[in-house]
């Protein structure tokens, strides 16, 4: 939400009207690895896991996945094994932006399988509310 709650800073900038609505963006993750190692995660968060990604559209993308973080930094590599997790590429946009738990993920189809790594997973996305403070 693009508002003076979410983002207090802009009641405080002179000149800048207060948002009256919002409208959904889109993200499309194409290279997972370099969009993980790119972006600064929760410091606190510290673990690894496995995960399939399931990406109809970009077969590079497909498969089996070995996310790792620690201090604030994240890495993600192809992985050989089966993971018990799974993630569609609009579950995975999701969570890399920050919007969505995986909790509502799970409601909305779009993360599966062993819950034991919800907890590491919302912890590495744990930022202030995502906001976008231009209007395309």
């Amino acid at each position: 939400v693009n508002s003076v709650d979410s983002a207090p800073f802009l009641a405080a900038l002179p000149g800048v009207p207060t948002p009256v609505g919002t409208a959904p963006y889109m993200l499309r993750v194409l290279d997972p690895a370099r969009a993980v190692a790119g972006r600064a995660w929760n410091s606190a968060a510290s673990g690894a896991l496995l995960f399939e990604l399931l990406d109809p559209s970009l077969e590079e993308n497909r498969g089996s996945w070995k996310l790792e973080v620690e201090g604030g930094r994240a890495t993600l590599r192809s992985a050989t094994s089966l993971p018990s997790v799974s993630l569609t590429a609009e579950g995975f946009a999701l969570w890399y932006s920050g919007v969505a738990s995986c909790s509502q993920l799970r409601r909305l189809g779009q993360l599966a399988g062993d819950d034991t790594s919800d907890a590491l997973l919302d912890a590495m996305a744990a930022q202030a509310d995502p906001t976008v403070t231009y209007h395309f």
